[in-house]
Order: structure tokens, then sequence, then C-alpha cells
């Protein structure tokens, strides 16, 4: 580092971070604050530091923009760091004590109901370290991945009950090389290493154990996208994909529930089972799985497991199964439809998890800007995670006009009125398009065209690796080429919505796909704005919709706005139908805003108030 590296990044840049080292930093941004910020804790900043310097980043890009670099070498150079994965630090094979496990620790383990079989069959042994001013018995838990190496040791006192383990371990599943190498099609998963040893108790060898605890109820759908949250399931990789049924244990707790509700999203819900715990003799439902071997021994746990429930998607339920979740409408804990970024648009149409939209518009209206800029709003605003599956753009020009948005400024070097995006400008524009959008690309369009299921699959697995909660098909046309010969183009688009909508709503992932109408005869030389009807091949695009819309723009006639109409809302409470959006396009920067109406300091101001 240079000398006076971190001086000047605090004194000029306000970059005050709470660990002067490299990685990746959340903290309050200095421009402004981080006030009004959703999901974020009011740590807006993304600060990114390594050997070549620092790049930063305020994730409320509409209301502020902040963003900024210290590099020592040039920005060639520097972009090297987006390609660079966490670095996990492999820790020291732990000093197990001479003469084996102590006996007071089999005995503590005994009284729970874990034999001193199943300790020793986990490798479980013990370390004297401090706590505070004092040495303590710690009871130390090996994590080993699917190879049975060492990636971590979480240790654990008996009366305190205190946590800790190695740092900057890799996170895994705690039990994963103990899992039997066979034809087991279901994996159990549990929350804690007791409950992986009571389920090995019982004689469940297909069971892990997640690295960490809980998240609370609140956080779903804002950890959701946190990738280290749940980087032990991107670790499992292809090895989940054997399993074809996962039957959840966790806590009986709010955090369990809902780290349950996220983890199933991740593996798909349809694969996904669910444990309830029994009530004990106090009346209160019992918290795990350890518990239950305590009071109820093996058999108890056993039949509290086999009697899981299906994920509840596609099974018949009565009234009574659903109440807690109606009155969580009835007191307004729902997910909201959510701002586009457009205050002016919000007024007619909002964007909500778990539905599909369908754009449409005549070539050249500016539909596909028209999706960029709601994509970066949606990133900006509520920290959403987006993949993009566009057939016209190719990634690299997709990139730039992406970059084009986000900094304001030209990419490309014709002459232009105003300045050129500067190379640092575009190196934080693809470092912080990095962090949140990713392309699906098939690698040899030839041999395999792109099937909608080939599509669906690829967003499956983001959905696990990177908490996607938006995709974006663009456009449709692409896809039909899959058609078989048998079935008919209504049926075709039928099949391919039902396909989307169902991804949708049981992954919580909102999908907008662009489709392009049939031919638009000119009446009196005017060509009419097309509807869902006008989309070609079905009615299906009108009726299976959630929210539909078009975008018109008068190629010839600069000074007009570009609208936006709104054509369809399934939802009331996510607007209404029938609305038009009025924007101006700065060609220059691609970017839209609100057309004859205020400055873009009141829309900042307005959304700082929130």
């Amino acid at each position: 580092m240079e000398p006076n590296f971190w001086n000047d990044l605090r004194s000029a840049d306000g970059i005050k971070l709470p660990q002067e080292s490299p990685g990746s930093h959340k903290i309050i941004c200095p421009e402004c604050s981080g006030k009004g910020s959703k999901g974020f804790e009011g740590k807006t900043l993304s600060v990114t530091v390594d050997d070549k310097g620092v790049v930063w980043y305020c994730n409320r890009q509409n209301n502020c923009g902040h963003t900024g670099s210290r590099l020592f070498t040039k920005p060639e150079e520097a972009w090297r760091q987006v390609k660079q994965k966490k670095v996990y630090r492999k820790p020291p094979e732990p000093a197990k004590p001479d003469g084996g496990l102590d006996d007071r620790i089999y005995g503590w383990f005994k009284k729970r109901g874990i034999s001193s079989e199943t300790v020793d069959a986990h490798k479980i042994f013990h370390q004297d370290r401090g706590f505070g001013s004092e040495q303590k018995r710690w009871v130390a838990f090996p994590y080993h991945n699917l190879e049975s190496q060492l990636t971590n040791v979480k240790y654990r006192t008996l009366k305190e009950k205190r946590f800790t383990q190695e740092k900057d371990a890799e996170q895994t599943f705690y039990g994963l090389s103990m899992v039997p190498d066979d034809e087991g099609k279901t994996l159990y998963i549990v929350e804690g290493e007791m409950d992986k040893l009571a389920m090995y108790e019982a004689g469940y060898q297909h069971c892990v154990s997640v690295p960490a605890g809980g998240i609370s109820e609140k956080s779903i759908g804002k950890l959701a996208d946190d990738s280290d949250k749940f980087m032990f399931i991107q670790h499992a990789g292809a090895w989940l994909d054997r399993f074809e049924h996962f039957v959840l244990a966790c806590d009986f707790d709010d955090v369990g529930k809902a780290l349950m509700e996220e983890v199933s999203r991740r593996l798909g819900r349809e694969k996904c089972w669910r444990v309830h715990w029994p009530k004990g003799e106090d009346g209160a439902y019992m918290k795990d799985a350890n518990d239950v071997l305590i009071v109820q021994g093996v058999d108890g746990l056993i039949a509290s497991v086999e009697a899981a429930e299906p994920w509840p998607i596609h099974d018949i339920h009565s009234v009574t199964d659903y109440a807690s979740e109606v009155w969580k409408l009835y007191r307004g804990e729902y997910d909201k439809p959510l701002s586009t970024g457009f205050r002016n648009l919000d007024q007619h149409m909002r964007i909500r998890p778990g539905e599909i939209s369908v754009v449409t518009g005549i070539p050249n209206s500016g539909k596909s800007e028209m999706m960029d800029a709601i994509m970066l709003n949606m990133i900006s605003l509520h920290g959403w995670k987006f993949g993009i599956c566009s057939f016209e753009n190719a990634p690299r020009f997709h990139i730039a006009k992406l970059a084009e948005k986000i900094i304001g400024a030209p990419f490309f070097s014709h002459e232009t009125p105003v300045p050129r995006a500067s190379e640092t400008d575009v190196q934080n524009a693809m470092v912080y398009l990095n962090d949140n959008v990713q392309f699906i690309r098939a690698d040899d369009p030839d041999k395999r065209p792109p099937s909608i299921d080939w599509i669906i699959g690829r967003a499956k697995a983001m959905v696990r690796q990177f908490g996607l909660r938006g995709l974006v098909i663009d456009p449709y046309n692409e896809i039909e080429s899959t058609r078989g010969a048998n079935m008919s183009e209504t049926e075709f688009i039928s099949y391919l919505l039902s396909k989307i909508k169902r991804f949708a709503q049981t992954y919580d992932v909102h999908v907008w796909i662009v489709a392009h109408p049939r031919k638009m005869n000119a009446i009196d030389g005017v060509t009419p704005i097309p509807g869902l009807y006008d989309i070609g091949g079905s009615a299906h695009w009108a009726n299976k919709a959630d929210l539909g819309w078009c975008v018109s723009r008068d190629r010839a006639d600069t000074s007009k706005p570009t609208e936006l109409h709104v054509l369809k809302v399934r939802f009331k409470e996510c607007g209404s139908a029938g609305g038009i959006a009025n924007f101006s396009w700065d060609k220059w920067s691609g970017r839209y805003s609100a057309f004859m109406e205020e400055s873009p300091e009141v829309y900042r101001k307005a959304y700082a108030d929130g």
C-alpha cells in the first residue's frame, strides 16, 4: 500500500472502513448517509479493496450516484479484481488431545441423547482455548468438504453456549463428507451440529446441517440476495442435484422458519418437504431435532421426521392451512409492490416478486432501453439481482449500454456534445454490474438452441448461486424456433408462459418477457399503439400476463415524449391498466427521465424521503 493511502482515503474521500484490509465492505455513504434506503440498513456504499487500490459505488444510484476509486495501476489491470474469486483460508489441522476425547464431554453428549459412537464417527474433539481472561474447554466440530478435506472448525463452550470458528473459512454444510455415496435420493437438512448428530443417532445418514443459524423473517428477500450468507449451497454445487427430495428439519422458531423459506426457494420448493416438531408437556412446540431426541427418544424423532409434509405448492389445502398467511395479509405483512424507480410510472404500475410482465412495442420503440432502465432502478432501490437472457444484444454491447446509463455519459468515442465516460467510470460501472447482473448465454447456440426449459434451468441455478430476483427474456421470438412440429403456435405460447409463471411463483422471481407485435398497418399515416392481443400467435399473452406494457416513440419527432402504456395490471395493489407515463430519453447516456416534469433533484429528494 502507498504510504498515505488510508489517510488520503479517509480525509479526501470520506471512506472510513471498520477494517483497513482487502475485501468487500459495506459502509454508510459519506455523500447521502444512506437516508431513505431500504434493505441496506443505511450502509449503501459498496467498497472493494485489493492490492491494486479501492473502488466504491453507492447503491442508491438514482438518489446519490456517489462513485470513485483510488487505483495504483492502470484501469485495465485493476479490472482483474472482478475476476478474482474469494480466497478462503484453509484451517490448519487442529491439535487434538492425547488420549482422545474427555470423558466428561462424552457424558455431556450422552445427556443430549448422543452416543459416543456417533461422536467418534463425526471426529469431534476438544480444545482448551481462551475465554476472556481464563481458559475453557471447548468442543470442536470439524467441517469437511466432499473430498474429506478440512474446511472449518466450529467451537462451542458447554455451559455458556458460546460459539467461534476459524477465520475466513469456507462455509460448507456440516457433515457433508459423511453422506453415503449411494443411491439415496432424499437429503435431510437441519440447523445446527447437535441436530445433525441427533439425526445420525436416529439412522439418518443422508443428513447435513447449515453452517450458520437462521435469518430473521424480516430479512427474507434482503439476505436472500446476500451470496455469502448462502454460499454453502453454491459450494455443494452439482452434488445437490443428485437428490430428488429435500426434507428441511430446521428450528421451529421464526428465524428457523425464515431459513427454510429461503433454502427451499433456492433448492426448488417442488422438491422440498418440511418437518413440524411436536409439542412438549408444557404445550409449546419443541425447538429442534435434538430437543425431540432428548424428550421422546429415537422413535419420537423418527416419527416426527417421517411425518414431514410437502412444501405447499401444488397440493390441496384447507382454509385453515392458510390462516396464518391470511392474517399476515390483513396486517400488511407481505411482499408489497415495489417502485419502478420512476415516480410518474409508479402511480400506474409497480413490481412484485413471483409475477410475470409481458413487454411489447414496435421495433426501435425503446422497449429494451426502458427495460434496462427499470432493471437498474430495481437493483439500485431494492438490491435485486438480475439475469439477462438477450438474443438481440451481444453481452459486450449490452454491458456498454448499461454502463452508459449508470455513468450518465457516452461509452463510445464518436463525437458527442457531452464528455465521454472515463476509463475509471467504465471500470466502476463494470464492477457494479458484475455484482448485480449475470447473463444466460448458450456457449454453442448452433448445437443447442435456447429452449424455455434450458433457460429456466439456468435461471434456477442462478437463484441458488446468485440470489436471482429478476429475469429478463428479450425477445421471445428466438425461443419459438424450438417449437415442435406437432405443437401449434398457440399451444406453444401457452406452454411457454405456463413454464415461466410456474418458475416465477415457485422461486419468487419477477420475469419480464419481451415479445414483438405482429406487423402493424398505419392508419392515416400513424402506426397504432400495439396491445397484448397484437402480439402474434396467441391471446395467452394477454391472458397469462400479470403486468403488460408497451413502449411507443415517435422517431420522426424527437420533441415528443416516449410513452409507456400500461396495458394490464392483474392485481389492483400493483396499479391499474390504462395509464400512460411520459419520458424524455437522452440518446447520449441512454437515460430516461420524466417528461416535462420536475427536475432530477426533486426526484432524488422524493426517493430520499421514502
